[in-house]
Protein backbone atom coordinates (compact mmCIF):
# COMPACT_ATOMS: atom_id res chain seq x y z
CA UNK A 1 0.00 0.00 0.00
CA UNK A 2 0.98 3.20 -0.44
CA UNK A 3 2.07 5.83 2.52
CA UNK A 4 -0.57 7.62 3.73
CA UNK A 5 -0.84 10.57 6.22
CA UNK A 6 -3.38 11.39 8.75
CA UNK A 7 -3.94 14.45 10.76
CA UNK A 8 -4.46 13.39 14.57
CA UNK A 9 -4.21 16.35 16.18
CA UNK A 10 -4.03 20.36 15.97
CA UNK A 11 -0.86 21.98 17.74
CA UNK A 12 -1.61 25.58 18.35
CA UNK A 13 -0.70 28.28 21.33
CA UNK A 14 -2.66 29.50 23.95
CA UNK A 15 -4.09 32.79 22.84
CA UNK A 16 -7.38 34.59 21.60
CA UNK A 17 -7.54 36.24 17.93
CA UNK A 18 -9.56 39.83 17.79
CA UNK A 19 -11.02 41.03 14.47
CA UNK A 20 -13.01 43.30 13.02
CA UNK A 21 -15.25 42.62 9.82
CA UNK A 22 -14.75 46.15 8.16
CA UNK A 23 -13.67 49.37 9.54
CA UNK A 24 -16.21 52.31 9.62
CA UNK A 25 -16.11 55.83 8.87
CA UNK A 26 -18.45 58.34 11.65
CA UNK A 27 -18.78 62.22 11.16
CA UNK A 28 -18.66 63.54 14.80
CA UNK A 29 -21.91 64.45 16.51
CA UNK A 30 -24.17 62.98 13.24
CA UNK A 31 -25.79 58.98 13.25
CA UNK A 32 -23.65 56.21 13.74
CA UNK A 33 -22.49 52.71 12.20
CA UNK A 34 -22.42 49.46 13.32
CA UNK A 35 -19.13 47.23 13.62
CA UNK A 36 -18.93 43.69 14.05
CA UNK A 37 -15.91 42.05 15.73
CA UNK A 38 -14.78 38.79 16.31
CA UNK A 39 -13.04 37.11 19.56
CA UNK A 40 -11.70 33.76 18.72
CA UNK A 41 -9.71 31.32 20.76
CA UNK A 42 -6.37 29.82 19.49
CA UNK A 43 -7.01 26.60 21.48
CA UNK A 44 -9.56 25.00 23.41
CA UNK A 45 -9.18 26.47 27.35
CA UNK A 46 -6.92 29.47 25.88
CA UNK A 47 -9.41 31.70 28.31
CA UNK A 48 -9.63 31.16 31.58
CA UNK A 49 -12.99 30.59 32.59
CA UNK A 50 -12.66 32.20 36.11
CA UNK A 51 -11.36 35.96 34.56
CA UNK A 52 -13.35 37.80 32.27
CA UNK A 53 -12.82 39.95 29.49
CA UNK A 54 -13.66 43.35 29.55
CA UNK A 55 -13.69 45.99 26.36
CA UNK A 56 -13.24 49.63 26.27
CA UNK A 57 -13.68 51.88 23.20
CA UNK A 58 -11.69 55.02 22.70
CA UNK A 59 -12.21 57.46 20.80
CA UNK A 60 -15.72 57.24 19.97
CA UNK A 61 -19.09 56.23 21.55
CA UNK A 62 -21.15 53.21 22.30
CA UNK A 63 -24.62 53.25 21.19
CA UNK A 64 -26.68 52.25 24.20
CA UNK A 65 -28.76 49.48 23.69
CA UNK A 66 -27.28 48.63 19.92
CA UNK A 67 -25.20 45.45 21.55
CA UNK A 68 -25.85 42.14 19.27
CA UNK A 69 -24.33 39.08 19.96
CA UNK A 70 -24.20 36.99 16.19
CA UNK A 71 -22.86 33.72 17.18
CA UNK A 72 -21.55 32.54 21.64
CA UNK A 73 -23.60 31.70 24.20
CA UNK A 74 -27.10 33.54 25.33
CA UNK A 75 -25.85 36.47 27.90
CA UNK A 76 -22.14 35.91 27.28
CA UNK A 77 -21.80 39.53 26.52
CA UNK A 78 -23.13 42.27 28.18
CA UNK A 79 -22.95 46.25 28.34
CA UNK A 80 -22.14 48.73 31.33
CA UNK A 81 -23.78 52.19 31.93
CA UNK A 82 -23.23 55.14 33.65
CA UNK A 83 -25.68 58.13 33.32
CA UNK A 84 -27.20 56.80 30.31
CA UNK A 85 -23.85 56.26 28.62
CA UNK A 86 -22.12 52.78 27.47
CA UNK A 87 -18.94 52.78 29.72
CA UNK A 88 -17.78 49.34 28.42
CA UNK A 89 -18.93 45.31 27.53
CA UNK A 90 -17.81 42.56 29.85
CA UNK A 91 -17.76 38.90 27.79
CA UNK A 92 -18.89 36.34 30.86
CA UNK A 93 -16.17 33.92 30.40
CA UNK A 94 -17.51 31.20 32.59
CA UNK A 95 -20.28 30.79 29.46
CA UNK A 96 -17.29 29.45 27.64
CA UNK A 97 -17.69 25.82 26.28
CA UNK A 98 -14.83 23.49 27.36
CA UNK A 99 -14.77 21.10 24.48
CA UNK A 100 -14.73 23.22 21.73
CA UNK A 101 -12.11 26.74 21.03
CA UNK A 102 -14.66 29.24 21.62
CA UNK A 103 -15.67 32.11 18.70
CA UNK A 104 -17.86 34.74 20.39
CA UNK A 105 -19.21 37.42 17.23
CA UNK A 106 -20.71 40.75 17.92
CA UNK A 107 -21.64 43.60 16.77
CA UNK A 108 -22.70 47.25 17.86
CA UNK A 109 -23.35 50.80 16.68
CA UNK A 110 -20.35 53.49 17.14
CA UNK A 111 -21.08 56.69 16.56
CA UNK A 112 -18.48 59.81 17.39
CA UNK A 113 -19.27 63.65 19.85
CA UNK A 114 -18.90 66.72 18.04
CA UNK A 115 -15.48 67.69 19.36
CA UNK A 116 -14.18 63.75 18.29
CA UNK A 117 -11.95 62.85 15.58
CA UNK A 118 -9.72 60.45 14.91
CA UNK A 119 -9.40 56.36 15.17
CA UNK A 120 -11.68 54.26 16.99
CA UNK A 121 -10.11 51.69 19.64
CA UNK A 122 -11.69 48.74 20.93
CA UNK A 123 -9.64 47.34 23.75
CA UNK A 124 -10.07 44.01 25.34
CA UNK A 125 -8.40 43.32 28.98
CA UNK A 126 -8.11 41.04 31.33
CA UNK A 127 -6.10 38.89 33.51
CA UNK A 128 -6.57 36.17 30.79
CA UNK A 129 -3.90 38.45 28.55
CA UNK A 130 0.15 39.30 28.92
CA UNK A 131 -1.03 42.87 27.88
CA UNK A 132 -4.28 44.37 26.58
CA UNK A 133 -5.55 43.60 22.82
CA UNK A 134 -5.99 46.69 20.76
CA UNK A 135 -8.09 47.12 18.04
CA UNK A 136 -8.99 49.76 15.81
CA UNK A 137 -12.55 49.67 14.29
CA UNK A 138 -12.96 53.00 12.42
CA UNK A 139 -12.10 56.39 12.70
CA UNK A 140 -14.10 59.64 13.23
CA UNK A 141 -13.82 62.71 10.78
CA UNK A 142 -15.04 66.01 11.52
CA UNK A 143 -18.00 67.73 10.50
CA UNK A 144 -16.87 71.34 10.86
CA UNK A 145 -13.79 72.55 12.09
CA UNK A 146 -13.49 76.18 14.22
CA UNK A 147 -11.17 78.77 14.47
CA UNK A 148 -11.53 81.58 17.20
CA UNK A 149 -9.64 84.53 18.12
CA UNK A 150 -10.56 85.33 21.34
CA UNK A 151 -11.48 88.87 23.32
CA UNK A 152 -10.42 90.36 26.54
CA UNK A 153 -12.67 92.17 28.20
CA UNK A 154 -12.91 94.36 31.32
CA UNK A 155 -14.95 93.36 34.84
CA UNK A 156 -18.06 95.83 34.73
CA UNK A 157 -18.38 97.13 31.56
CA UNK A 158 -20.68 97.46 28.97
CA UNK A 159 -20.83 96.82 24.86
CA UNK A 160 -17.86 95.81 24.87
CA UNK A 161 -16.35 94.56 21.14
CA UNK A 162 -14.19 92.00 19.68
CA UNK A 163 -13.54 88.37 19.53
CA UNK A 164 -14.32 86.16 16.24
CA UNK A 165 -15.77 82.55 14.93
CA UNK A 166 -15.36 80.67 12.19
CA UNK A 167 -17.01 77.74 11.44
CA UNK A 168 -16.20 75.49 8.29
CA UNK A 169 -18.06 72.59 7.03
CA UNK A 170 -15.12 69.83 5.75
CA UNK A 171 -17.47 68.88 3.53
CA UNK A 172 -20.60 70.13 1.78
CA UNK A 173 -24.08 69.26 3.51
CA UNK A 174 -22.42 69.13 7.09
CA UNK A 175 -25.16 71.41 8.74
CA UNK A 176 -28.00 70.05 7.74
CA UNK A 177 -31.04 72.51 6.70
CA UNK A 178 -33.81 73.20 9.46
CA UNK A 179 -31.19 72.52 12.08
CA UNK A 180 -30.00 74.91 14.62
CA UNK A 181 -26.35 76.44 16.11
CA UNK A 182 -26.16 78.03 19.28
CA UNK A 183 -23.00 79.78 20.38
CA UNK A 184 -22.37 80.67 23.83
CA UNK A 185 -19.48 82.51 26.29
CA UNK A 186 -18.98 80.78 29.24
CA UNK A 187 -21.79 78.04 29.66
CA UNK A 188 -22.61 77.27 33.30
CA UNK A 189 -19.93 79.22 34.58
CA UNK A 190 -20.41 82.66 34.67
CA UNK A 191 -24.06 84.22 35.38
CA UNK A 192 -22.53 88.00 34.62
CA UNK A 193 -20.96 87.32 31.11
CA UNK A 194 -23.49 87.65 28.20
CA UNK A 195 -23.46 88.14 24.66
CA UNK A 196 -26.15 91.24 23.78
CA UNK A 197 -25.33 91.09 19.93
CA UNK A 198 -23.50 89.39 17.32
CA UNK A 199 -23.05 90.12 13.39
CA UNK A 200 -23.29 86.71 11.58
CA UNK A 201 -22.36 86.34 7.59
CA UNK A 202 -22.61 82.73 6.10
CA UNK A 203 -21.14 81.88 2.55
CA UNK A 204 -22.01 79.28 0.52
CA UNK A 205 -24.77 78.06 3.13
CA UNK A 206 -27.75 80.27 3.65
CA UNK A 207 -28.83 81.35 7.60
CA UNK A 208 -32.12 82.52 8.94
CA UNK A 209 -33.59 83.62 12.64
CA UNK A 210 -30.68 85.22 13.16
CA UNK A 211 -30.79 86.21 17.01
CA UNK A 212 -29.51 86.73 20.76
CA UNK A 213 -31.22 86.02 23.49
CA UNK A 214 -30.52 84.71 27.33
CA UNK A 215 -26.47 85.69 26.31
CA UNK A 216 -26.55 82.96 23.49
CA UNK A 217 -26.39 83.85 20.10
CA UNK A 218 -28.87 80.90 17.37
CA UNK A 219 -29.20 80.63 13.99
CA UNK A 220 -30.72 77.87 11.68
CA UNK A 221 -29.48 76.83 8.88
CA UNK A 222 -32.01 77.59 5.66
CA UNK A 223 -30.26 76.11 2.80
CA UNK A 224 -27.40 73.34 2.70
CA UNK A 225 -23.91 74.03 0.95
CA UNK A 226 -23.10 73.51 -2.67
CA UNK A 227 -19.46 73.27 -1.76
CA UNK A 228 -17.73 74.54 1.86
CA UNK A 229 -20.07 76.69 3.91
CA UNK A 230 -18.34 78.93 6.41
CA UNK A 231 -20.54 81.24 8.89
CA UNK A 232 -18.37 83.36 10.99
CA UNK A 233 -19.36 85.32 13.87
CA UNK A 234 -17.79 89.03 14.70
CA UNK A 235 -18.20 92.00 16.44
CA UNK A 236 -19.93 90.07 19.19
CA UNK A 237 -20.94 92.69 22.27
CA UNK A 238 -19.92 91.14 25.87
CA UNK A 239 -22.09 92.79 28.67
CA UNK A 240 -20.55 92.18 31.91
CA UNK A 241 -24.06 93.20 34.02
CA UNK A 242 -22.67 91.94 37.44
CA UNK A 243 -20.63 94.45 39.36
CA UNK A 244 -17.10 93.14 39.83
CA UNK A 245 -18.49 89.38 40.94
CA UNK A 246 -17.45 88.12 37.39
CA UNK A 247 -13.93 86.02 38.52
CA UNK A 248 -11.06 87.11 36.37
CA UNK A 249 -9.65 84.68 34.18
CA UNK A 250 -10.19 82.67 30.73
CA UNK A 251 -14.14 81.48 29.52
CA UNK A 252 -14.28 78.59 27.69
CA UNK A 253 -16.94 79.15 24.03
CA UNK A 254 -19.23 76.41 23.13
CA UNK A 255 -20.60 76.07 19.61
CA UNK A 256 -24.21 73.02 19.72
CA UNK A 257 -27.39 72.84 18.65
CA UNK A 258 -28.58 70.10 16.38
CA UNK A 259 -27.15 71.52 13.38
CA UNK A 260 -23.72 70.31 15.44
CA UNK A 261 -25.04 67.39 16.73
CA UNK A 262 -28.12 65.30 17.39
CA UNK A 263 -27.22 65.36 21.29
CA UNK A 264 -28.73 68.09 22.60
CA UNK A 265 -25.72 68.30 25.46
CA UNK A 266 -22.89 67.45 23.03
CA UNK A 267 -20.95 70.90 21.65
CA UNK A 268 -17.90 72.15 20.67
CA UNK A 269 -15.54 74.06 22.71
CA UNK A 270 -13.20 76.18 22.01
CA UNK A 271 -11.10 77.03 25.35
CA UNK A 272 -9.93 80.32 26.56
CA UNK A 273 -12.08 82.73 24.25
CA UNK A 274 -13.18 85.19 26.71
CA UNK A 275 -9.68 86.59 29.27
CA UNK A 276 -11.89 89.15 32.03
CA UNK A 277 -9.16 91.08 33.26
CA UNK A 278 -7.58 94.57 32.24
CA UNK A 279 -6.06 94.27 28.81
CA UNK A 280 -4.33 97.87 28.32
CA UNK A 281 -2.03 97.95 31.56
CA UNK A 282 1.64 98.67 30.20
CA UNK A 283 2.83 95.84 32.90
CA UNK A 284 1.00 92.76 32.26
CA UNK A 285 2.75 90.53 34.42
CA UNK A 286 -0.34 88.70 36.06
CA UNK A 287 -1.72 85.72 34.23
CA UNK A 288 -4.78 87.33 34.01
CA UNK A 289 -3.71 90.70 32.79
CA UNK A 290 -4.12 93.06 36.09
CA UNK A 291 -1.19 95.14 36.97
CA UNK A 292 0.52 94.15 40.47
CA UNK A 293 1.76 96.62 42.80
CA UNK A 294 1.57 97.88 46.36
CA UNK A 295 -0.36 101.73 47.23
CA UNK A 296 -0.29 103.43 50.78
CA UNK A 297 -2.56 105.51 51.64
CA UNK A 298 -3.24 107.55 54.33
CA UNK A 299 -6.26 109.52 55.76
CA UNK A 300 -6.10 113.00 55.86
CA UNK A 301 -3.10 113.16 53.50
CA UNK A 302 -3.20 114.12 50.10
CA UNK A 303 0.71 112.57 49.08
CA UNK A 304 0.22 108.72 48.58
CA UNK A 305 3.02 106.12 47.40
CA UNK A 306 2.59 103.35 44.64
CA UNK A 307 5.84 101.15 44.96
CA UNK A 308 7.58 103.02 46.92
CA UNK A 309 6.55 106.43 44.48
CA UNK A 310 5.53 109.12 45.74
CA UNK A 311 2.30 110.82 44.19
CA UNK A 312 -0.39 113.29 45.34
CA UNK A 313 -4.01 113.09 44.92
CA UNK A 314 -6.85 116.06 44.87
CA UNK A 315 -8.16 115.03 47.69
CA UNK A 316 -7.58 113.57 51.23
CA UNK A 317 -8.83 109.99 52.13
CA UNK A 318 -11.31 110.74 54.90
CA UNK A 319 -13.96 108.73 56.94
CA UNK A 320 -17.38 108.96 56.07
CA UNK A 321 -20.23 108.99 58.64
CA UNK A 322 -20.32 105.19 57.75
CA UNK A 323 -17.12 104.58 59.43
CA UNK A 324 -15.60 103.57 55.65
CA UNK A 325 -12.21 105.13 54.41
CA UNK A 326 -13.04 106.98 51.59
CA UNK A 327 -10.40 106.96 48.75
Amino acid sequence: MEDAKLVVANVADFGVKLNVEEEVEVVAGKDGKTVKVTLEENAIASLNKRQDVYFELEGANIVKDTLKVTEGAEGILTQETEKDEVTGLTLDTAKLSDTKANKVVFEFEVEGKASQTGDVVLVASSRNFEKDIELKVGTVKEAVKVEAEAMTVKVGLKGQKGGKVVITETEAEMLPRGKEIVVEVAKDKANGIHVVDAKVEAKDVQIKNVKVEDGKVKFVIDRTSNELGTITITETDVEVTTDRTVPEGEFDLTIGGSAISKHADDVITVKDFLVVGTPNTEDNNASNGLKKGTGIFKVGERKYTINGETKEMDAAPYISKANRVMV
